[in-house]
């Protein structure tokens, strides 16, 4: 029961300081909630910080995006995943621009960096996934 309390406590403060440069533009986020098939760990994160986080750091560079996070949790009975991958956008013209962007950003790709030859839908069930609006934001 303290560790459901924890996570749903490290949920929402995340998501309060994920967004929120400005209320003036309401921002974005993207939540997926993956669960890592056993016993695929390392390549589980191996995928994501070799192929998802490049892609949003050029993303950011671009101006494609506002923010991204990475984050792992315990999986419980009651919440039965392990990664939660955020991708925050600035306002709604960003978000809406998502797919063509990140569309130009894989064009010339020779597909996704793997360890072990380990294919996605080997490693990673997609449990479910949110997009949320910045309603309340701690930043300045």
């Amino acid at each position: 029961m303290k560790l459901q309390k924890a996570i749903t406590s490290v949920i929402f403060v995340v998501l309060l300081s994920l967004i929120g440069h400005s209320q003036a533009a309401q921002q974005i986020s993207t939540i997926d909630f993956i669960k890592i098939n056993q016993p695929y760990n390392k390549e589980a994160l191996y995928f994501y910080e070799n192929n998802w986080q490049v892609l949003r750091e050029q993303a950011v560079k671009k101006g494609y995006i506002d923010s991204f996070m990475l984050i792992e949790v315990p999986a419980t009975s009651k919440a039965a995943f392990h990664l939660m991958l955020m991708t925050t956008y600035r306002n709604k013209e960003q978000f809406e621009l998502r797919e063509k962007n990140f569309s130009q950003l894989m064009s010339g790709s020779t597909g996704p960096k793997l360890l072990n030859n380990v294919l996605p839908e080997q490693f990673r069930t997609m449990m479910f996934n949110k997009t949320s609006s910045t309603v309340v934001s701690s930043e300045r």
